[in-house]
């Protein structure tokens, strides 16, 4: 049976797009926007999910991205606000909101990709 070309043509592509849902459309760059490109990953590295900071001394905030393209940026942030536009900074304690509270780290590389990471800490 011969179908019109003004139904296959529309059927093609819902497939198409359907298909890339299911199995994803990100050709051989690994999603980052850029062909040839890792995808952007980001670790913060200090402190550790779950660490209490208490006391006068002051707490070292630090994160790792790797992938995408380079320069990246930085926000690091909490429900509270925002605390760095840098990759490493460090606070004390009474510069910090307390009780518990969720730290994120977003990292933007130079071809417009986002990637974040977060960590849960306890500020008495």
């Amino acid at each position: 049976m011969n179908y019109p070309k003004a139904i296959i043509y529309p059927l093609v592509l819902v497939i198409t797009l359907a298909a890339c849902l299911l199995v994803g459309c990100i050709g051989d760059n690994g999603g980052s926007g850029e062909k040839g490109l890792p995808e952007l990953e980001v670790l913060i590295t200090s402190p550790s999910s779950g660490n209490i900071i208490s006391g006068k001394e002051r707490v070292e905030f630090d994160c790792q991205a790797t992938g995408g393209k380079e320069p990246y940026s930085y926000s690091w942030s909490t429900p509270f606000g925002q605390l760095s536009t840098k990759k490493s900074f460090s606070k004390s304690p009474s510069e910090l909101k307390k009780g518990d509270q969720v730290v994120v780290a977003k990292v933007f590389d130079a071809a417009g990709n986002e990637k974040q990471a977060s960590i849960t800490i306890t500020v008495l």
